[in-house]
């Protein structure tokens, strides 16, 4: 009996170090540094994977289909426009949405959405993309007022915009 409980563990113990190989094998894939660690892409803030767009000032969520790109508003060239009498810092709406979002981007229609839920009532073109402004720190949008769009067109501490086809 009692060598048969010392045949049984040695017999489980090999079993057992047998696995060893497997998960040699396994571990090359899970850290292979050039598909998961890529830092190229990672450590890229234009590109950013992702970040907290709902409470992060400096972020924007960009939803294109099934996919959300991120964007850091502080990665981008700022400009001065006068909004109602005052001299405000801004990024151009359409620099935060890239080549990487879409290559065609007049083929979609734009909403874009506030913490509080507020979006315009409609959808905005590229074209008035083109001419739209997020304040840096507060997230505010406005358009050009040459756009001629409605006042309701601001949205206060923006989040995010969704794309979706043009009709």
């Amino acid at each position: 009996m009692r060598y048969l409980l010392i045949a049984f563990t040695l017999l489980f113990s090999t079993v057992a170090c047998d696995d060893t190989a497997d998960d040699t094998n396994n571990t090359s894939n899970v850290n292979n540094t050039s598909n998961v660690n890529n830092t190229a892409n990672v450590n890229n803030t234009n590109n950013a994977t992702t970040c907290d767009a709902l409470t992060d000032t400096d972020c924007v969520a960009i939803f294109i289909g099934e996919q959300i790109h991120y964007r850091h508003i502080s990665d981008c060239e700022t400009t001065t426009i006068t909004h109602n009498d005052e001299d405000i810092t801004v990024v151009r709406w359409a620099d935060l949405i890239d080549e990487e979002v879409t290559a065609t981007p007049e083929n979609f229609r734009y909403q874009i959405w506030g913490t509080d839920n507020y979006t315009f009532g409609g959808y905005a073109t590229w074209t008035n993309m083109l001419s739209a402004y997020i304040e840096v720190g507060t997230r505010l949008t406005v358009f050009d007022p040459l756009e001629e769009l409605p006042e309701s067109y601001n949205v206060k501490t923006s989040y995010k915009v969704t794309l979706s086809p043009a009709k």
